[in-house]
């Protein structure tokens, strides 16, 4: 017994203690980086009787999702290519399943501000939870997955949908100015250590050079 305690001794004798600072990020506060609708209901109903059930029989007619009659996105990547060019393009709604678990909550917490601070006027719309199921069912496409829907507010898009949808926002939140992210941006960063061990490194003696012989 003596012999084992004596080699943990000398183990632990091999590590000093160290602290290590985890670093909190104040932009992933789920209570605060979404807007709030009045009617999640009478918005989920809306969006499936103006776009998605005509969008699911564009689909069983293989109509190809370039020539559906609005200018949708819901591939991630060009989602966020979107929102991030550096000239303001055509006014968008984007509506996301943020509720849903089958997608990662880290592919969508950069959505809210990139929304924000995007030069691209954008109505950020988070639907209910169980709404990712309606999107597959009329979207058969494996982008969908992501959960995110951006339509184009150009005059494909019929404009009483979108005064609809623009009435169901919060009246105390205006979804051009995302004024809820405010005190995000300004929130001081929450830095806290970590007690931990690391492993002594011991010198190791540098090799004496020898000249070459010609």
């Amino acid at each position: 017994m003596s012999n084992s305690l004596k080699a943990l001794d000398k183990r632990f004798a091999k590590r000093r203690q160290v602290y290590k600072p985890i670093l909190e990020s104040p932009f992933t506060n789920e209570l605060n980086s979404w807007p709030h609708l009045k009617d999640q209901k009478f918005v989920v109903q809306l969006l499936k009787n103006t776009i998605l059930n005509k969008c699911k029989h564009l689909n069983e007619s293989s109509v190809p999702i370039s020539q559906w009659p609005w200018d949708i996105l819901i591939n991630y990547n060009e989602i966020v290519s979107y929102l991030s060019k550096t000239e303001p393009s055509c006014n968008v709604i984007l509506f996301v399943c943020n509720k849903d678990q089958d997608i990662p909550s880290i592919l969508l917490q950069q959505i809210p501000i990139l929304s924000y601070i995007s030069k691209t006027k954008v109505t950020l719309v988070q639907l209910p939870k169980g709404s990712l199921d309606l999107l597959r069912d009329a979207i058969r496409d494996k982008d969908i997955d992501n959960g995110l829907l951006l339509i184009q507010c150009n005059d494909k898009l019929d404009s009483t949908f979108l005064t609809q949808i623009e009435s169901q926002m919060d009246t105390n939140e205006q979804a051009s100015k995302f004024p809820w992210l405010d005190n995000l941006q300004y929130k001081p960063t929450n830095i806290k250590l970590l007690k931990s061990t690391i492993p002594l490194q011991s010198k190791i003696p540098k090799k004496s050079q020898t000249p070459h012989q010609k």
